[in-house]
């Protein structure tokens, strides 16, 4: 198992989490601490790593599987048990939370089709459901993407040939249909980069098919590590001088230029531990061990934390620090035990079901 892909999926977590976070304390009905999201803004970078890191593990965990019709279940078994149990037990519970205690609720799905929608993890209108497409756990919208790109992987495995044909006949449609005035190929909220992320990730996978040099490899681990402490520095300095108005990931070219350079880190950081390079620290694995729950869980623990402290009169660095340590510590205790409790269990029935070894999981993906 590849240690540095735990450590990535770890950093891309908290990434995400800092950025809710700094936008929570930010905002102007809890406390309008604008400076702190000017520096924590930048971790919206999580979210690239996440679509490109998935790429480059799904591919390279079932690059072996195309055009072996016999593995689509074992392949199934193991998407189903890696996204749905987790995501189901925790919007459960938040939708039971949100009731009771009246925080929250007002994301509830209306009506039985959003609803099933939702548990299905189906794609929805962001101007109509959640302000994402995705009610009380918002950033379950990347999960939609994520299941479209399952079904493309699942083509290649059916045959590989029908997967290419699908995959260009639907680029092309995408590209050409609004030209000739037909009907969009797909809904008009889900964007194309997302895909163009996933597809980044393949192609790093495919490179890292070509044995790079242990110095290429290095030089790239470390190269990409200095260069994204370059660019955050750079994006609160931009944040700052702009009041907020001007943010790198907010700009479509550095947001393929930031993909590009997940690429290039989990790259250089996968090449270089297979030949003999550092491995992980224990306490970083662990964290991406995580990485799914303090995900799904960060942003309703925020906003619960945030109105509580609000409502208890908590003011400026008391309430911003019981809600940063109070976030942190309920988020990460939230995904140990979420972990323990139903990720890990899901996996070993996807494993007996299927009958996948666990030594052919090298990210645990």
């Amino acid at each position: 198992m590849l240690t540095q892909l735990q450590s990535l999926r770890a950093w891309a977590a908290l990434g995400v989490m800092a950025f809710h976070l700094g936008a929570s304390l930010a905002a102007p009905k809890y406390f309008g601490f604008s400076s702190v999201d000017c520096i924590t803004r930048f971790g919206y970078t999580g979210m690239f790593l996440f679509f490109v890191l998935s790429g480059f593990i799904i591919h390279q965990i079932h690059s072996q599987d195309f055009g072996r019709p016999n593995r689509a279940w074992p392949y199934l078994a193991k998407r189903f048990f890696r996204i749905y149990p987790l995501y189901l037990v925790l919007f459960t519970l938040i939708a039971i939370i949100a009731k009771l205690i009246g925080i929250g609720d007002g994301g509830l799905p209306s009506g039985w089709l959003p609803l099933l929608k939702a548990l299905l993890l189906l794609p929805q209108d962001p101007s109509i459901v959640g302000g994402t497409g995705a009610p009380l756990i918002i950033v379950a919208w990347s999960l939609q993407y994520e299941l479209v790109f399952y079904g493309v992987i699942l083509l290649f495995i059916l045959d590989r040939r029908l997967g290419w044909v699908v995959v260009t006949a639907l680029v092309a449609a995408h590209f050409l249909f609004p030209r000739v005035g037909a009907p969009r190929l797909f809904p008009a909220f889900m964007e194309g980069k997302y895909f163009l992320f996933f597809a980044i990730g393949v192609s790093a996978s495919l490179v890292a098919q070509t044995e790079l040099s242990l110095r290429t490899a290095r030089s790239l681990w470390r190269g990409a590590q200095a260069l994204f402490v370059v660019l955050w520095a750079l994006s609160v300095a931009l944040m700052f001088a702009t009041g907020g108005k001007l943010a790198i990931i907010a700009i479509p070219a550095g947001q393929i230029m930031l993909a590009l350079l997940s690429a290039v880190l989990i790259l250089g950081a996968t090449e270089y531990e297979r030949q003999g390079g550092p491995r992980a620290g224990a306490l970083t694995r662990r964290l991406g061990d995580w990485s799914y729950g303090i995900y799904l869980l960060h942003f309703p623990v925020i906003s619960v934390m945030s109105k509580l402290t609000t409502a208890a009169d908590l003011q400026g660095g008391v309430g911003i620090l019981a809600v940063t340590v109070g976030s942190l510590v309920a988020t990460l205790t939230g995904a140990a035990l979420l972990h323990r409790l139903i990720e890990l269990p899901g996996m070993a029935i996807a494993r007996r079901s299927a009958k996948f070894p666990a030594n052919q999981l090298p990210g645990k993906s």
